[in-house]
């Protein structure tokens, strides 16, 4: 069986997906580069080198075997090129999945991708892409693809990890086991970049929770279901400053499902 993870930016597979990556051999696709849009040019070649070596760290702390993939699409810019990633991730699964040609039902793939939670644009852009991208691959019946939690925001405006809105059930939890927690936690620990005070990780080691799993919808397109959900887009890590407000981010996600959408 082949295994991908559709990752928004490095660390995310692991932050969403430890469950799939332990002790296993797969396929992940980094849709960004990591490298956020505030950080000085003379640092982003650095930093981008930075988050690679985490990953290594961070994989191998899980004993997977992962055989990585870098579409290179600009941090907190994944929401404003959707269609483009899309085109990407497809040819990508293409070359990495030889699933067009697959009679053989023991010859499968599980390609797993970020669930719309409205928790971060990136997360959101990649789920968006990542069903456009099964469009344009065509139905392919040794494939199923599963969306994973990564995180989204309550009524309360708490942040919520693996936690996945109702439409998307049934939900799969897994890595809900002692043992698997605290590997989780090592590995996400490797991102030493990504962890300060109150950051995602942070929180997550901080309170650690289980994943949830669930089946990408076929009617995936239910954008009017999903933005009811409570969004922060601006307020996390200061997106407003650079353009990522929630009503800029659902107008280039209406226009990416629907290209004559106003």
């Amino acid at each position: 069986m082949t295994t991908v993870v559709v990752a928004p930016h490095p660390d995310d597979e692991v932050l969403g997906c430890t469950a799939v990556l332990h002790r296993s051999n797969v396929t992940v696709i980094h849709v960004t580069d990591g490298v956020p849009p505030w950080t000085p040019a003379g640092e982003r070649d650095a930093l981008h080198a930075t988050r690679r070596a985490e990953c290594l760290a961070a994989w191998r702390s899980l004993g997977s075997t992962v055989q990585p993939v870098e579409l290179g699409f600009g941090d907190l810019g994944a929401w404003r090129s959707v269609p483009e990633i899309a085109d990407s991730l497809a040819a990508a699964l293409d070359s990495t999945t030889d699933t067009a040609n697959i009679t053989d039902t023991a010859d499968t793939t599980d390609i797993y991708v970020p669930a719309f939670q409205r928790g971060h644009p990136d997360h959101d852009a990649t789920h968006l892409a990542a069903a456009l991208a099964r469009e344009r691959l065509g139905r392919r019946p040794a494939v199923t693809w599963w969306v994973y939690g990564l995180y989204g925001f309550d009524s309360g405006r708490h942040l919520r990890f693996g936690w996945l809105p109702d439409q998307y059930g049934p939900i799969d939890v897994r890595a809900e086991e002692a043992p698997t927690l605290e590997a989780k936690a090592d590995a996400l620990r490797k991102h030493t970049s990504q962890v300060w005070p109150d950051s995602a990780l942070d929180l997550w080691i901080q309170t650690p929770v289980a994943e949830h799993y669930a089946p990408l919808p076929r009617d995936w397109a239910r954008l009017p279901d999903l933005v009811t959900l409570p969004s922060y887009y601006e307020e996390e890590l200061g997106f407003g400053e650079h353009g990522a407000s929630t009503s800029i981010v659902e107008k280039e996600f209406r226009r990416a499902v629907d290209p004559v959408a106003p």
